[in-house]
């Protein structure tokens, strides 16, 4: 199931709304989301009483978003320090995984440094640089110098051998 989380934007038309005195109902219905999740965002945010504040409740949301996310496994100081050695002394990522024993996978590393969680400067000591080939030169598994099955002689079809055929093949 997908859940679109409330933008700041919307919490603080909720805390418009509330203050002119709508109802949940109301405020569901021009934000078009459901009344439960309106529901759910004030009884969260509801800190003894107080009104309903937008930007703490928007802070409140970030800090607890950031919290709930596991920590990447390429991101502890140990294996990240390792694996920027190995690719800084030309390692491919295939060599830095099995020559150190590391518990990741190529496209992890890969990935992480497109995504900037390492340093930029080792994509250039990458012998790919995490690029791969879009298949258009792809050649393995095909047959070039082949005839085509329309253009095969008539004798073919009768599947039969001739004597003059056996005798130029020997």
């Amino acid at each position: 199931m997908s859940y679109i989380h409330l933008t700041i934007a919307e919490r603080e038309e909720v805390r418009v709304m509330l203050e002119s005195g709508q109802s949940q109902r109301y405020i569901s219905k021009q934000l078009q989301r459901s009344p439960s999740t309106i529901s759910r965002e004030l009884k969260r945010n509801n800190i003894l009483l107080q009104p309903y504040k937008a930007h703490c409740a928007q802070e409140r949301y970030q800090v607890v978003r950031k919290v709930c996310r596991p920590v990447k496994k390429i991101m502890q100081s140990e294996l990240k320090s390792k694996i920027v050695q190995a690719i800084e002394q030309y390692w491919s990522p295939e060599q830095a995984i099995g020559r150190l024993n590391l518990p990741i996978s190529v496209p992890t590393i890969y990935r992480t440094l497109r995504d900037g969680l390492l340093p930029k400067i080792l994509i250039p000591k990458l012998c790919r640089q995490g690029r791969k080939s879009n298949g258009k030169n792809e050649r393995r598994g095909k047959l070039s110098a082949t005839t085509s099955i329309e253009l095969r002689p008539a004798i073919v079809e009768k599947r039969e051998r001739d004597s003059e055929i056996g005798k130029v093949i020997q």
